[in-house]
C-alpha cells in the first residue's frame, strides 16, 4: 500500500492544508506535485551505510526563506530560515531572520522584551565576524530591517494611546511605554554593534539621525536622561571620527512641565520689570 512519507522526519502523518500537504511531525511544506514524489510502497529495508545527499535540499530553503522575507512573510521565511540553521548553525544570515521574525510573529503572544532583541542582536554581529557566506552589507540589511518598525512604532503606539477608550488607557500607556523602551535600547545596540565591528561611522550616524526624530516623545519619560546619556555617549566616538557639522546632535529638550515652568518665571518676571519702570517713571 502506497503511503506519504515526509522526507524530513520519516513520519506519514501529513494532512492537506490550503493547497499545501503540511508534515504535522516536524512542519514541512509540500506542493502537490513534490508530495506525487514522496509516495513510498511496501516496506523497504537497508543495510549497510547510506548516505543521502540533501545539499540541493538545504539550498533551496534558503531560496524559499530569502522569497518569503522579501513579500514580508515573516512567519513562512522564519520556517525556512530556522531549517537551514539546523544544517549550518553559525550561519548569520540564517540565526538572525529564524530568531528576529520569531520575535514578530510571536506565536505565543508574549512581548518581545528589549532583552531578547538586543540579544539576537548581539549575537547575529559575532556571528557575522566569523561567517564566511555574509555579505558585507548585510549589517545594512539588518538594520534595516531592525529599523523595520522605527521610527513609526513610536508615534503610531503614541496615537493608539491616545484614541484608547479611557478603560484601555492605562493598558495601552504601559504598551507605549513598553515600545519607546524596546526602541530606544534596541537602537543603542545596534549602533554600538555597527560601530565595535564595522567601524561604519557614517552609517551609524544616519541611524542615530533617525532615531532622534521620535525624541519628542521621551521629554516626560523617567529613563530620558539615562537614554541621552547612552546617545551622547555614541555621539562621543563619532565626533573623533567625523565632521562636528554632520553628526547628530543628541538632545531630548526639555519636559513639558519644565518649559511650563521656564515661561511662567520669564513671563512674570517681565511683567514684574515692567511695574518696577512705570514705577520708577511715575516718580
Amino acid at each position: 500500500m502506497k503511503q506519504l512519507t515526509c522526507e524530513m522526519c520519516g513520519s506519514n502523518e501529513l494532512l492537506k492544508k490550503d493547497g499545501l500537504y503540511v508534515c504535522t511531525a516536524c512542519g514541512t511544506k509540500y506542493t502537490v506535485e513534490e508530495a506525487r514524489n514522496l509516495f513510498v510502497e511496501g516496506k523497504v529495508e537497508v543495510s549497510g551505510t547510506v548516505s543521502i545527499d540533501d545539499s540541493q535540499d538545504v539550498k533551496n530553503y534558503i531560496v524559499l526563506a530569502r522569497r518569503a522575507k522579501k513579500v514580508n512573510d515573516y512567519s513562512t521565511a522564519k520556517d525556512w530560515y530556522s531549517k537551514y540553521l539546523l544544517k549550518f548553525p553559525n550561519n548569520s544570515e540564517a540565526y538572525f531572520y529564524s530568531s528576529y521574525y520569531g520575535l514578530l510573529v510571536n506565536e505565543k503572544n508574549i512581548p518581545i522584551t528589549s532583552q531578547s532583541l538586543i540579544s539576537v542582536i548581539q549575537t547575529t554581529f559575532k556571528l557575522m565576524r566569523e561567517d564566511p557566506d555574509a555579505s558585507p552589507e548585510m549589517y545594512k540589511d539588518i538594520s534595516n530591517n531592525i529599523l523595520h518598525f522605527q521610527p513609526s512604532i513610536v508615534p503610531d503606539s503614541f496615537h493608539a494611546f491616545q484614541i484608547a477608550p479611557q478603560t484601555d488607557k492605562i493598558a495601552m500607556f504601559n504598551k507605549f511605554q513598553h515600545t519607546k523602551d524596546l526602541y530606544m535600547q534596541s537602537g543603542v545596540a545596534l549602533i554600538n554593534c555597527i560601530i565595535e565591528y564595522y567601524k561604519d561611522y557614517r552609517f551609524a550616524n544616519s541611524l542615530l539621525i533617525s532615531m532622534i526624530s521620535s525624541f519628542k516623545y521621551y521629554r516626560d519619560d523617567q529613563n530620558r536622561y539615562n537614554y541621552e546619556t547612552q546617545l551622547n555617549s555614541i555621539r562621543t566616538t563619532l565626533l573623533q571620527n567625523l565632521d562636528e557639522n554632520s553628526v547628530a546632535q543628541v538632545k531630548f529638550g526639555l519636559s513639558s512641565t519644565v518649559n511650563t515652568v521656564i515661561i511662567t518665571l520669564s513671563v512674570l518676571g517681565a511683567v514684574i520689570l515692567l511695574m518696577f519702570i512705570l514705577f520708577f517713571k511715575g516718580r
